[in-house]
């Protein structure tokens, strides 16, 4: 400790003490954060640079500060460098903040879905939080056998249960307090089923449909996620009557395969406007996404979007009201 003083710093160390030095790091940061900010537009080349698409917000934030740094320190070429590419992620995320009004109207329909991590462990916890929603429909994904029989006591409050368990990520749980008509399991990609049930809502028919398709993490399974979500749109979009299509997405709404979704069935996000509610990896700002989602058909009217407690998974539950039919 006592030679430390005497100790001479490299050239380029002492250099970056001057305040012409954070230039270079800077406009290197703005360049990377930019890089960012365009990949997405060649996501379809590769699926690496699809995933891109779902960090507006940690884009924003990033382009954001550096822009006061910029400003702070009067470098104004790099400042209207970081204004521009901070624009679109802007843009984006006014999905989530520009006004969009609803009515205030009193809610007579509770839906939950949660991913509950097939490896979870803290069952009780889970079991508990669904009961205490007083939720109509349930939605659980990731179930295996295990989780059937820890989820049992459902049945007391939800007799019409439909459980189909997967030992890998893509069992299906579904529990409602209403009637069931009816309920078909397609397949839109091998191994990885969509369920579709009908209910009997007070005499009206309402159509749920709870999906879950492959995250798109390699190749072959952004092949199978785009394929799913493609035909998931297609079947959604022949179903007749109200219409709600809820679970793990595995993609943001700044997604084109979102956008095809939504266009294609003419469902409703009850998330635009309500401000950012990530569901997945919420205590991680890096890679915090809204990737759970609950669409609806005009039919129903959103009143409350709440996002729950994690419960020992890396997925929130979301929980939305509705009035059905609306006034």
């Amino acid at each position: 400790l006592p030679i430390l003083p005497t100790l001479q710093l490299p050239p380029i160390l002492r250099d970056f003490r001057h305040p012409r030095s954070l230039t270079l790091p800077l406009a290197c940061l703005i360049a990377l954060c930019g890089l960012a900010t365009v990949l997405p537009l060649l996501g379809s080349l590769h699926w690496i640079l699809g995933l891109f698409e779902n960090l507006p917000l940690q884009r924003g934030i990033a382009l954001l500060g550096l822009l006061a740094i910029c400003l702070k320190t009067r470098r104004r070429r790099l400042a209207l460098l970081a204004g521009v590419f901070l624009l679109p992620n802007l843009y984006q995320l006014s999905y989530y903040y520009l006004p969009h009004f609803y009515r205030d109207t009193t809610p007579n329909l509770r839906v939950v879905t949660f991913n509950i991590l097939r490896k979870n462990t803290e069952r009780e916890k889970v079991l508990a939080y669904l009961q205490s929603t007083n939720a109509d429909i349930i939605a659980v994904i990731e179930v295996n056998d295990e989780w059937v029989k820890a989820l049992d006591p459902l049945r007391k409050t939800h007799p019409h249960i439909a459980h189909f368990p997967n030992s890998h990520n893509f069992g299906i749980a579904f529990y409602s307090k209403y009637p069931v008509l009816g309920f078909t399991r397609p397949m839109p990609t091998r191994g990885h089923p969509l369920l579709i049930a009908k209910l009997d809502y007070h005499g009206s028919l309402l159509t749920v449909v709870v999906a879950h398709p492959v995250p798109p993490m390699s190749a072959l399974g952004a092949e199978f996620h785009n394929t799913y979500l493609g035909t998931t749109a297609a079947t959604v979009s022949k179903l007749p009557g109200p219409v709600l299509l809820m679970g793990d997405l595995n993609t943001t709404p700044w997604s084109p395969l979102f956008s095809n979704l939504v266009s294609t069935t003419g469902l409703r996000d009850s998330g635009k406007g309500r401000g950012f509610q990530s569901t997945w990896k919420r205590r991680n700002p890096l890679f915090t996404a809204p990737i759970d989602h609950v669409l609806h058909s005009r039919e129903l009217q959103p009143v409350a979007r709440h996002i729950g407690p994690s419960c020992g998974s890396d997925h929130s539950p979301l929980q939305v009201d509705f009035t059905f039919p609306p006034p």
